[in-house]
C-alpha cells in the first residue's frame, strides 16, 4: 500500500468512526481539496451510472431535482450532460460546495444537514438523488427524508455500495412499501467503483 493510499484509508476510517453531522463535515471540509481526484483514482462511477439508471424514469429535463449530499458535484455534472437544467444541492461542506458552485450544475447551493425537515419543505421538488451518502455512516433513515421532500408521483433514486443493501436500504423500502407511501420502480446492479466489493445498487422508487 502506498503513502496515498495510506492517507486516503485514513480519511475513510475517519468516515466511517464519525459520531455526529459536525465531525462528517470536518472531515469532508479536509478531503474537499483532493477528493475529486482521489474518486478518481478509485475508479468511482457511482455518479455517471447514478444519471444514467436515473433518466429513463424522469426523462423530463426541466424537473426540479434536489442533489442529496451533492458533495463536489459530481452527480450535478453528470445530470447537466444528460439535459437536465434545474438542480439543487444540498451538503454538510461548505468546502465542498465551494467546488460544486465552480460546475455551474446547480441553480442553488446550500450548507445544511439534509435531514433537518425545516430546512426542506415537503413535496418540494419533482425528484431527489443521492449518491454516495447512504451507508453505515447514513442509514435507511434517509430515504425517508427523500421521499418527504419530492411531490406525490415524484421519483427519489439513489445509489448505495451493493454490500450494505441488506442492512441499509433493504429494511427502509419494505417499510415505505408496507406503509403504502412508495412503489418500488426499478433496482439495478452496476458498478459504483472499480475494484473489491464494487457493486452498485441503483434504485428508484415513486412517492405515493
Amino acid at each position: 500500500m502506498t503513502m496515498k493510499d495510506q492517507d486516503l484509508q485514513v480519511i475513510l476510517d475517519a468516515i466511517h468512526a464519525a459520531k455526529t453531522t459536525a465531525d462528517v463535515q470536518a472531515v469532508y471540509d479536509t478531503w474537499s481539496t483532493n477528493y475529486d481526484q482521489n474518486l478518481a483514482d478509485m475508479g468511482y462511477v457511482a455518479p455517471l451510472n447514478a444519471a444514467k439508471t436515473f433518466y429513463p424514469h424522469h426523462p423530463n429535463h426541466d424537473a426540479k431535482i434536489m442533489d442529496a449530499g451533492c458533495g463536489t458535484g459530481l452527480v450535478g455534472v453528470a445530470l447537466k450532460v444528460l439535459g437536465y437544467t434545474t438542480i439543487d444541492g444540498v451538503d454538510l461542506s461548505p468546502e465542498m460546495l465551494a467546488i460544486a458552485q465552480k460546475t455551474n450544475a446547480y441553480q442553488t447551493l446550500s450548507a445544511l444537514n439534509f435531514q433537518d425537515a425545516n430546512d426542506i419543505p415537503d413535496n418540494t421538488y419533482d425528484a431527489a438523488i443521492c449518491v454516495g451518502v447512504l451507508g453505515p455512516v447514513v442509514g435507511g433513515h434517509l430515504i425517508d427524508d427523500l421521499v418527504r421532500i419530492v411531490q406525490p408521483q415524484g421519483i427519489v433514486h439513489f445509489a448505495i455500495r451493493a454490500k450494505w443493501v441488506e442492512s441499509v436500504s433493504q429494511p427502509a423500502i419494505e417499510r415505505l412499501l408496507a406503509a403504502g407511501k412508495i412503489a418500488l420502480v426499478a433496482d439495478v446492479r452496476a458498478p459504483y467503483m472499480h475494484g473489491q466489493d464494487a457493486e452498485g445498487a441503483f434504485t428508484t422508487i415513486r412517492k405515493l
